[in-house]
């Protein structure tokens, strides 16, 4: 394909939209009027190889960035890769791996993974976010408690005493 070839097909508009998750810390920080990272600086680099102008949209979640995709508001945005998005999201090649992990209390018992998927154990998340989707997937014992936002699934886990909370590493 040739550079106008891919201006068409990412930038149709003729400026790059791109849509910033701010819920997740380790590829954007700052806020709606100045956000920061990997994710604004990639989708910077990009435009100027493009030869148009990124116009960003933030985000407080994932869950905010996948429901605008239905409206077609963005033509980036940088998310985790999950079956049950690839029905209205292409994605690219992994550009990066991003660990997920559990908060547990110090006084908790578990002591590995296995240990939180038992009757009875709630674990908070933000909901829609990768790890939710995985472990709605996977965890077969254990019950999610989804908040808003992965920050405020940490509110959750710490106000009513959850047995864990999910989230990047």
């Amino acid at each position: 394909m040739s550079l106008a070839d891919h201006r068409h097909a990412l930038a149709p508009l003729g400026h790059l939209r791109v849509a910033i998750n701010l819920g997740n810390p380790v590829l954007a920080q700052g806020d709606a009027n100045s956000p920061r990272g990997p994710s604004v600086e990639l989708a910077t680099a990009l435009a100027q190889r493009l030869g148009v102008q990124a116009c960003f949209s933030c985000h407080d979640a994932a869950a905010s960035v996948v429901a605008a995709a239905s409206d077609d508001a963005w033509d980036l945005a940088f998310l985790a890769v999950d079956p049950a998005r690839a029905d209205r999201i292409a994605f690219s090649a992994p550009y990066v791996e991003i660990e997920g992990t559990y908060l547990v209390r110090d006084d908790s018992p578990a002591q590995r993974v296995a240990d939180l998927d038992r009757n009875g154990l709630r674990i908070a998340v933000g909901r829609g976010a990768a790890y939710d989707l995985f472990l709605s997937r996977e965890l077969r014992h254990a019950t999610i408690e989804r908040a808003d936002t992965s920050a405020a699934a940490i509110t959750l886990f710490d106000q009513q005493r959850l047995d864990a909370a999910a989230g990047v590493r």
